[in-house]
């Protein structure tokens, strides 16, 4: 990381993906991590009082978030923060005004998605297609974001990646239309979601069909994209 000392740093949350986090940090030579979960009953003394930490990274539900990384961003702590970045638009802003703040956004890294967005550079989409389907996690396995619904849970990576393919660095596209359904299935909220969508953006129109789930029998994840004499 190139500070020439050793970064010290904490992992608030420690359900399904804050022991990932927690695993990949603890793992590198430069960085000193520790993991708190204030939900679970771990001590969180490093919250109280972030006086020498660099960064940290929120892992803790959805309606969480203002409430855990506002007070470490006023305190200047770095903060990488789970997506969704808020229940709602307005906790996003309400964080977004922040500097050194990341949200998890991760799937336009996809190294198997790489070629995609490469050759996207040349050629606008006009048509993505993509399907995210993922069991359910019982809350006490340390379950998805059930506090929000699958859109927010999922079916956000592949936004941003229409975003990311569609859009341009204003992040803005026009919605022309939208149909979408939801059910809910095990939580109090859509569990299923199917939407169809027509956008226009700074690169032209495009129709993009989502399909996501967190009730389903095993993982599935595709996507596919059609540009004009091309397919991938």
């Amino acid at each position: 990381m190139g500070t020439g000392r050793r970064l010290r740093g904490a992992v608030v949350g420690l359900g399904h993906m804050g022991r990932h986090h927690l695993r990949k940090l603890a793992a590198r030579a430069d960085v000193d991590v520790v993991g708190v979960d204030p939900l679970r009953g771990h001590p969180a003394d490093v919250l109280a009082d972030p006086t020498g930490l660099d960064f940290a990274v929120i892992a803790t539900p959805t309606s969480t978030h203002v409430a855990v990384a506002e007070p470490l961003l006023r305190a200047g702590v770095a903060c990488l923060v789970e997506k969704p970045l808020g229940a709602d638009l307005a906790e996003a802003r309400r964080l977004g005004v922040h500097g050194r703040l990341s949200v998890g956004h991760v799937e336009r890294f996809n190294p198997a998605l790489a070629p995609i967005s490469a050759a996207l550079d040349d050629v606008p989409p006009a048509f993505i297609e993509a399907t995210r389907l993922s069991p359910w996690r019982a809350p006490q396995a340390g379950a998805r974001g059930t506090d929000v619904d699958v859109v927010a849970d999922l079916m956000l990576h592949d936004l941003d990646l229409v975003l990311h393919w569609l859009g341009d660095d204003s992040g803005r596209l026009a919605v022309r239309d939208v149909r979408a359904v939801g059910v809910g299935v095990l939580s109090g909220s859509a569990d299923i979601v199917d939407a169809r969508l027509e956008l226009s953006g700074p690169r032209g129109d495009a129709v993009v069909v989502l399909r996501a789930s967190r009730v389903s029998p095993a993982p599935v994840r595709t996507v596919r994209v059609f540009a004009p004499g091309r397919y991938w």
